[in-house]
């Protein structure tokens, strides 16, 4: 996945980052389990930074061609153009780093992906929308909160580690990706989009979790949430506030 060499998108991509994680979930050796833990951080440096680096050049393209059309004498080539003609640096010159329209000659993505600009978006978007899947999934005892009186107290099902483990190191991952993101993962629609039903619905569960490393984690998130993306979660902020903090106050 880090090669600039060989291009591994979508479905293949999915598949090397849940084997990675199941290496981290099932190894006994430390020394393993954070060589799996590194190499899914690098893959997600990997795919975002790629996604971001595409945004970046195609805005430069844009500033170049604006600027060009107000001076007709502008000799010097466009990004793109040194690109295609090999002038650009070796990151740049790498054939995955082209850019791979969602309508070009490639293989067509699925109809609701139309819409992303380009092939890093639509992998970027599907990492993280994996990842907050993995993190809303429930451990035993966090879905058996809504029993009251006697019967909750008494009942306290053992943990279940590969679970906790599971959720832990999902919500780590989105913790890395969300303090690195860029201008193109906080102004993108899709992301936000992501953000908003996603990672949201599974920062409420994960909160009110009876493992504090899992609610901590929640809220070290949420943070990061209210600091790059105020102006688009009013209404969640609001959600968090009245369901999580204010009834911790009140207990």
């Amino acid at each position: 996945m880090t090669s600039p060499k060989c291009g591994i998108h979508e479905g293949a991509m999915l598949t090397a980052v849940r084997s990675t994680f199941h290496v981290y979930l099932v190894t006994k050796s430390p020394t393993c389990k954070d060589q799996a833990q590194s190499a899914l951080l690098d893959m997600l440096k990997s795919v975002f930074n790629r996604m971001e680096a595409y945004d970046v050049m195609v805005r430069a393209d844009s500033d170049y061609s604006s600027s060009a059309s107000n001076n007709k004498n502008a000799a010097s080539t466009s990004p793109t153009e040194k690109i295609a003609n090999g002038e650009a640096s070796s990151l740049e010159k790498d054939e995955e780093f082209k850019a791979e329209k969602v309508d070009g000659k490639t293989d067509a993505p699925p109809p609701s992906f139309a819409s992303f600009a380009s092939q890093f978006h639509i992998d970027s978007y599907l990492l993280l929308r994996a990842l907050c899947k993995l993190s809303s999934k429930p451990l035993p005892g966090d879905e058996d909160k809504s029993k009251e009186g006697l019967m909750a107290s008494f009942y306290t099902p053992a943990p279940d580690p590969l679970a906790l483990n599971s959720k832990i190191l999902s919500l780590e991952l989105i913790l890395a990706v969300l303090e690195h993101a860029g201008e193109a993962f906080c102004s993108g629609e899709k992301f936000i989009y992501a953000i908003q039903n996603y990672l949201c619905v599974s920062l409420l569960k994960c909160c009110m979790s009876n493992n504090t490393q899992v609610a901590f984690l929640a809220q070290k998130i949420f943070l990061i949430l209210v600091w790059k993306f105020k102006k688009h979660l009013k209404s969640e902020i609001e959600v968090f506030v009245a369901n999580i903090f204010l009834r911790v106050l009140e207990s």
